[in-house]
């Protein structure tokens, strides 16, 4: 019974997801050359950074983030 409620909360996450995903999409197509240039809040990061950053996360892994730290990456 656990199990089967689990997995309808991870789908409904993953629904909240995708939903939110294609919102961002639709926000980013609007979006000049300039506008994905110019400079965000954090420092050194431009809207392009931030955005990557972003879509980048279901790829980050425990691993990669240590490999990053101690090359400097991060």
């Amino acid at each position: 019974m656990a199990e089967s409620l689990k997995a309808t909360e991870a789908a409904e996450i993953w629904t909240l997801i995708h939903e939110q995903r294609r919102k961002l999409g639709d926000i980013l197509e609007t979006l000049s050359v300039h506008d994905w240039n110019t400079a965000a809040l954090c420092e050194g990061w431009r809207v392009r950074d931030v955005v990557a950053h972003l879509i980048q996360t279901h790829l980050v892994t425990q691993r990669s983030i240590i490999a990053d730290w101690r090359t400097g990456r991060v």
